[in-house]
């Protein structure tokens, strides 16, 4: 049963929240072909109202709307029927079919409404438009660009205007704050372009914040406005043309980063002379031979206004096209290519270079499964490399198929040669593919499902990162703060126990969950402290509350020797446990603390806050047992007898205590004048069920603000002297006698207060057993006894909040009219007492500088709840 109520409560917020990002293991949200998202996410979105809130901001962070016969349908839903989920929403892809939607020349008038609701939004991505269409849409997506979250605009397959017009419009609209915005097969309406003909310049848009800009094919318009798009602060470019392209006259020449997107049929680039790039990429696919390639790339790095400037360099070769006697040369136009680069480095700016060269199958040769053949091609390419390798300039790192053969240097620097398949295939092939993905076609709907097959036979192989697995195990471990003594624990939940077996990382991780708290009852005492003491003396370093009960009738072995060592090993407990200690039931009795090494024990824990003293005999070791434990902040002293009659000449004094707990302390220590000192005192707690009437004693400080009082109704009422003036009060009273009773006791206890004029906060708790018809009728004719005295409470002083709560626990009995079952109710009688105790408490319900709170729940003897009234203002 254990195992079932423990399983049975909620994880922790965070933790789920956890759990939902770790099954989410998409990289990139924001990318454009992102993945959808895990299968995983969707059950567990069906657990409960938690998770599903959890799960929605993942499973909706991405947004694709593609197929035009669905837009209508799928942002209508959206607005009318789930606009919660707006919020979830961060990449928002809205495409159509330029051949299909050219007839579409308006939307609905709510679209535009809809397009508001993306407050959220980071990533936006426009494709596929012809004019008409952009016409149309163009005071509706207005408000969708000028979303103040947005980072990210991507615009592609986009036809505008010849003079660029509309599309300057929705730049202009789009937020200034945007960091990245991308231009993909952006062309104008005319097929013809005259070459002569510099169109004219429209007004520029200035994004400060623009970081990145991609231009990716490009109108040729577009390239030679002289201005058009301001970047002050742009980082980075990226470009790609498929013919000869200069860079546009408009962009800035400030940027750092420079990446070019080519194949070796496009001509090479006009960088002018202005730019000044340190990092330097070119990503180039060929159907040439390896000579080819090396030659575009070192006639393009040549080309760099200042070559010398460049840090970093980094290229990316995809030879789609080598026959055999290409690759016969292909280590000696490596070898020229990287003496090319030995150049480059002497003129005093290269740091680092990374490569990436892809060949087909077939002509490398099987050098994945052939070591001889593996050891032949490292040879020629240390060779190849020989320049730069000499100069210790570029350590290398040789790889085939992710299977590493050798490392050379110290692996700052990547060489990667890479045998793969590789179809014939331009970008424009590509992007065709991709077209693929965003019309959520038949092709796309098989990948994605060979996608999620993998992705669910491989996601849960991963290790969970270590951070998960705290929060798992800790989640787990319910036995409360360490620091707070409630009672007996229920011993390590099976849970953790569990989790301590999976490996061992999962075990050195429970460790610390698991010996948190170590409980020693009576009769197991030597036995279980000989194994922590001479077994397994690592552990004690994880106890943090310690919790020991000594019965010396059953534990009549002498004590050992070795029992103050033992007890020195714990160095780090923060709460300590003492219970039964020095019975005189015994015949060991005159065995005192010291000699059990207890006093070692409170002596060696410099992080100890928390003690608790239960059941002990308090005679010639109380002087020498406090004094050890003096950083204390927590004292619990319960039922604590002694036989002394003289005071404690030199008290032990404790400056740091908060908190001094009291509970059942026979009436000769409660007399004392002086037993410890305690001049910071925030909080006291005292605990008592004799009829005798209680004193607060002379050796408690004056000077607290809290106090508690834990009684029955029997209990006496309590003496509190001239001089304390607590401004929080709390009254814990419980007991089966008749509801007078009850409110009798707290009158006469709060107006025995020397100062009940300062109280700020009062705090009743009520637990009324064997309620019957008597109790029922008389208690509403109380409770209106009480309101009269709390509105007297409140004229005196300063009172800010009194909370009320009674419990009656009662069996089947009638109210005062027979009318109904109180185990039983209708909604009719729950109004009823609604209303009893607003018309009860309506005068204190009215003052505006009083918080009051009054619970009253009826329970079931055996303790369940049935239902409850509640009135607060």
């Amino acid at each position: 049963m254990s195992d079932i109520g423990l399983v049975s409560k909620p994880l922790p917020l965070e933790l789920i929240s956890e759990i939902v990002a770790f099954l989410d293991d998409r990289d990139d949200i924001y990318g454009l072909f992102g993945k959808p998202p895990p299968p995983s996410l969707f059950p567990c979105s069906l657990v409960c109202r938690a998770w599903n809130i959890i799960c929605r901001s993942h499973i909706f962070c991405r947004v694709i709307i593609c197929d035009f016969d669905r837009h209508f349908s799928r942002l209508s839903f959206l607005h009318f029927t789930a606009p919660h989920l707006f919020k979830a929403i961060r990449f928002f892809h809205f495409g159509w079919n330029v051949d299909v939607d050219d007839s579409v020349t308006a939307l609905p008038s709510w679209v535009s409404d809809c397009f508001k609701r993306f407050e959220n939004l980071r990533v936006l991505s426009l494709w596929g438009g012809s004019t008409d269409m952009l016409k149309a849409l163009d005071l509706n997506i207005t408000p969708l660009v000028a979303t103040p979250r947005l980072r990210k605009l991507y615009i592609q397959t986009w036809c505008f205007e010849d003079d660029a017009s509309d599309l300057l419009d929705i730049l202009l609209s789009t937020n200034p704050q945007l960091e990245e915005l991308v231009l993909d097969n952006v062309f104008g309406a005319s097929d013809v372009v005259d070459e002569d003909d510099v169109p004219d310049a429209p007004s520029a848009v200035r994004f400060e914040a623009l970081r990145c800009l991609e231009l990716q094919n490009v109108d040729h318009s577009l390239v030679r406005y002289s201005a058009f798009i301001e970047c002050p602060n742009l980082k980075s470019l990226v470009a790609e043309w498929p013919e000869d392209w200069d860079l546009p006259p408009w962009c800035s020449t400030n940027f750092s980063d420079l990446e070019i997107l080519v194949d070796t049929d496009c001509g090479l680039p006009n960088f002018g002379k202005a730019i000044r790039p340190s990092a330097f990429t070119i990503d180039i696919i060929g159907l040439g031979s390896i000579l080819e390639v090396a030659t575009w790339i070192k006639d393009c790095i040549n080309r760099l206004p200042f070559p010398d400037l460049v840090r970093q360099l980094t290229v990316s070769a995809d030879i789609c096209r080598i026959d055999e006697q290409d690759f016969k040369a292909f280590y000696c136009e490596i070898a020229d290519l990287f003496c090319f680069l030995q150049q480059i480095r002497d003129l005093g700016g290269l740091e680092g270079m990374s490569m990436s060269i892809k060949v087909p199958v077939g002509c490398v040769g099987d050098i994945t499964t052939d070591m001889q053949v593996q050891a032949r091609e490292l040879v020629k390419l240390e060779e190849a490399l020989g320049p730069l390798l000499k100069s210790g300039g570029l350590p290398v790192f040789y790889s085939s198929n992710s299977k590493s053969i050798s490392n050379v240097g110290q692996f700052r620097k990547l060489l990667k040669l890479e045998s793969k398949h590789v179809a014939r295939q331009y970008r424009t092939r590509q992007r065709q593919y991709q077209g693929l993905y965003l019309k959520d076609s038949e092709a796309y709907r098989a990948d994605i499902s060979m996608e999620i097959s993998h992705q669910d036979t491989s996601s849960f192989s991963k290790q969970l990162p270590t951070e998960l697995i705290l929060q798992i195990i800790a989640g787990f471990d319910r036995r409360g703060n360490s620091n707070t003594y409630s009672g007996s624990v229920t011993g390590v939940p099976p849970c953790l126990t569990a989790c301590s077996l999976v490996c061992h990382a999962w075990n050195d991780m429970c460790r610390p969950y698991i010996f948190r708290i170590v409980e020693i009852s009576a009769g197991t005492l030597i036995p279980r402290l000989s194994f922590l003491h001479f077994e397994a003396p690592h552990l004690c370093n994880y106890v943090l509350d310690f919790r020991l009960s000594l019965d010396t009738r059953a534990d009549s072995e002498p004590f050992p020797a070795w029992l103050p060592d033992c007890f020195s090993r714990f160095r780090n407990l923060g709460a300590l446990y003492l219970a039964d200690i020095g019975s005189v039931n015994s015949s060991l009795a005159e065995l005192s603390p010291l000699d059990m090494g207890i006093t070692t024990l409170l002596a060696t824990a410099p992080n100890l806050r928390k003690l608790h003293l239960e059941g002990w005999d308090l005679d010639r070791d109380v002087v020498s047992v406090l004094p050890t434990s003096s950083r204390l902040e927590d004292l619990s002293l319960n039922v604590i007898s002694t036989s002394m009659t003289t005071v404690v000449s030199s008290p032990p004094r404790f400056d740091g205590l908060q908190i001094l707990e009291l509970d059942n302390i026979p009436y000769p220590l409660l007399k004392f004048k002086t037993f410890i000192e305690c001049p910071n005192l925030r909080s006291l707690v005292a605990e008592w069920y004799d009829p005798v009437r209680w004193k607060v004693p002379p050796w408690v400080s004056t000077r607290f603000s809290e106090l508690t009082l834990n009684v029955n109704v029997w209990s006496g009422c309590p003496d509190f002297g001239e001089v304390i003036q607590p401004s929080v009060l709390t009254i814990n009273i419980s007991g089966s006698e008749s509801c007078s009773n009850f409110i009798t006791w707290i009158k006469t206890c709060v107006a025995s207060l020397p100062f009940p004029n300062l109280l700020h906060r009062v705090t009743i708790n009520i637990k009324v057993t064997g309620v019957n018809e008597r109790k029922c009728e008389e208690l509403y004719r109380e409770l209106e006894k009480l309101s009269v005295f709390f509105h007297k409470l409140c004229d005196l002083g300063v009172l800010q909040r009194i909370a009320l709560k009674i419990e009656l626990f009662a069996g089947r009995v009638n109210t005062i009219n027979d009318s109904y079952d109180i185990l039983d109710p209708s909604s009719e009688v729950k109004a009823q007492d609604l209303a009893k105790l607003k018309d009860l408490f309506s005068a204190l319900l009215e003052r505006d500088s009083l918080d009051f709170d009054v619970i009253l729940e009826w329970c079931s003897t055996s303790g369940d709840l049935v239902f409850y009234t509640r009135v607060q203002n």
